[in-house]
């Protein structure tokens, strides 16, 4: 046993590295208006750089055809504002350079929106009311308008409305940017773990969606701090205040194929709880050239803390092109827990459970005949497994709070862990048989506690003191086997193995007091942070052939 990098211990800034950084934000603001000189509502404004389609800013005009568009510009690069309307032309501005340290632009523009004629011979206009509005920093919709009997979860509805984007990983981006946080009723229940919402609650208990710019959530550093940040807050249907809400669903197909979904949810005024548990079991075909990972199963938020890799390499084993008797078939059951409580002195206390198992199972086969000259002839046949299944808990607690107009702040405390394995297995049978097996396992924790307190000082200026430590544990097993048998050379027969193991323990501490302000057009910030870390990491292996056992490398860099 050896130890690579025990104690590495860092020292970052402990007194001696001040940390000064400024952001600047610029606002492009104007009058949309037709050609007979009456303004128009409603027309919605994109603002993009001149050489790209990536969104900077999104916005409509008001009752009074006005509009502002805040961004953070790039020194030397030109800008597209593009005006639509309904039975409109598109209009598009072009906007130079923006000087640094300007806040707006010179002069406010005046976009003139042409009709796009149409050829119907009698036309009846009713104008409805529109689906949004604006207050301030806040974009406001109405989710009725919205919602259809496909809109089952929050995160159909949202795609429906202006401006979002779901990725495939259930990530939502509003305007090019992801959003940060999910509220319901102004309570951040899931925090950073917001798609638990968006993929769980009810379409049907929503019934406005506000998007909230330069989101933070600290009062307090909303004041010093333009975050540039989007969050989401739900405001729940008065029909479901105040008493449990839930729903069940359910279905089945051929071959074992079952799905369940089940969520609860009570939104009142001082309480908020939401479960949800679901099951899902599908299969179906996969292409020709499929590959297999050992990491297909590792959670999307996992995170290497300290330097500890998360898992031993294996590489990529590629399955051949088998025709189509490929079967992919996995298991999920997911299931969590949130509450959020708040008292009248200022105070919220909040929970998290989860459980999560899941298991994926890839199959191929093929068989292939090889006929001689002579007349002879002889079968290949090839099967190719690899299976994988994992177990995860979460459990966080902590406590907001925000006492009287100068103090806020938060603390947290996080334990997580798991445990996954995977498995590969590649036989080769006929005149040659040839096996591979690889059995990766791993097993993991980590416990974390972090918390902030921020003070409003005279003058305006925020001052924000934070801690935190994690400490993460990891062990892993590896095992390669190998064989060869022949039929035809007995000398050409051959077994290998490989075994590997790997223990690995990590611990960060940080400190930091920063000292927060905002001018007429920038924000700053000064302070000192401590880092402390330190990793420990030993590992061994053997490789066994032909009956002789050989000690491996001990250390892994």
């Amino acid at each position: 046993m050896s130890r690579t990098g025990e104690g590495i211990i860092a020292l970052l800034a402990a007194t001696l590295l001040p940390v000064l950084s400024v952001r600047t934000q610029c606002l492009v603001k104007g009058i949309v208006k037709g050609m007979d000189g009456k303004v128009l509502q409603g027309v919605a404004l994109r603002l993009l750089p001149d050489t790209s389609e990536r969104i900077l800013a999104f916005g409509f005009s008001a009752k009074d055809g006005r509009f502002g568009l805040n961004f953070e510009p790039s020194a030397g690069i030109r800008y597209r504002l593009v005006a639509a309307g309904l039975n409109m032309h598109s209009d598009t501005s072009v906007i130079a350079p923006i000087h640094p340290g300007m806040d707006s632009l010179p002069n406010p523009l005046e976009i003139m929106m042409k009709p796009a004629p149409s050829n119907l011979e009698e036309v009846v206009v009713r104008s409805p009311a529109l689906p949004f509005k604006s207050k301030g920093d806040t974009l406001e919709y109405d989710a009725s308008r919205f919602r259809t009997p496909e809109t089952t979860k929050l995160e159909h509805l949202l795609q429906k409305m202006h401006g979002f984007d779901l990725g495939p990983d259930g990530r939502i981006r509003y305007n090019g940017r992801e959003i940060d946080r999910i509220l319901i009723e102004g309570e951040d229940i899931a925090e950073r773990n917001y798609r638990l919402i968006s993929r769980n609650l009810g379409a049907a208990l929503v019934e406005k969606v506000q998007v909230l710019s330069d989101f933070s959530e600290d009062r307090l550093m909303k004041e010093v701090v333009r975050s540039g940040r989007i969050g989401i807050n739900l405001t729940i249907d008065s029909s479901h205040r105040g008493r449990p809400t839930g729903s069940v669903e359910a279905g089945g197909g051929t071959g074992g194929r079952e799905w369940l979904d089940n969520s609860a949810i009570r939104v009142g005024d001082r309480m908020k709880s939401m479960a949800f548990m679901k099951y899902n079991e599908t299969g179906e075909p996969s292409g020709r050239d499929a590959d297999h990972h050992f990491e297909d199963n590792r959670p999307e938020d996992s995170r290497t803390t300290a330097g500890i890799q998360e898992n031993v390499a294996t590489g990529m084993v590629p399955l051949p092109p088998l025709e189509n008797t490929y079967v992919r078939d996995n298991r999920d059951l997911g299931s969590h827990v949130m509450a959020n409580a708040r008292s009248g002195r200022g105070f919220r206390y909040k929970a998290l459970f989860g459980l999560e198992r899941s298991g994926l199972r890839n199959e191929a086969w093929s068989e292939e005949a090889h006929y001689l000259p002579d007349g002879r002839s002889w079968t290949m046949e090839q099967r190719i497994r690899s299976r994988s299944q994992s177990l995860g808990v979460t459990g966080r607690i902590g406590i907001d709070y925000d006492r009287g107009r100068s103090h806020t702040g938060r603390w947290r405390l996080t334990i997580n862990g798991g445990n996954s394995r995977d498995d590969y297995d590649d036989l080769a049978s006929g005149a040659i048989s040839d096996t591979l097996s690889e059995t990766l396992n791993s097993t993991r924790s980590r416990v974390g506690m972090e918390g902030e307190h921020a003070v409003r000082l005279p003058g305006g200026r925020v001052l924000k003191g934070k801690l935190s430590f994690d400490r993460h544990l990891l062990h892993q097993g590896f095992l390669v086997h190998t064989g060869r048998l022949s039929g035809l050379f007995q000398s050409d027969s051959s077994e290998n193995r490989f075994w590997q193991e790997l223990d690995a323990a990590g611990n960060t501490a940080e400190a930091s007091l920063v000292l927060h302000g905002r001018g007429k057009s920038t924000d700053w910030r000064m302070g000192w942070r401590l880092l402390l870390a330190d990793l420990m990491q030993r590992s061994k292996g053997w490789t066994i052939a032909e009956g002789v056992a050989m000690l491996q490398d001990p250390s892994l860099s």
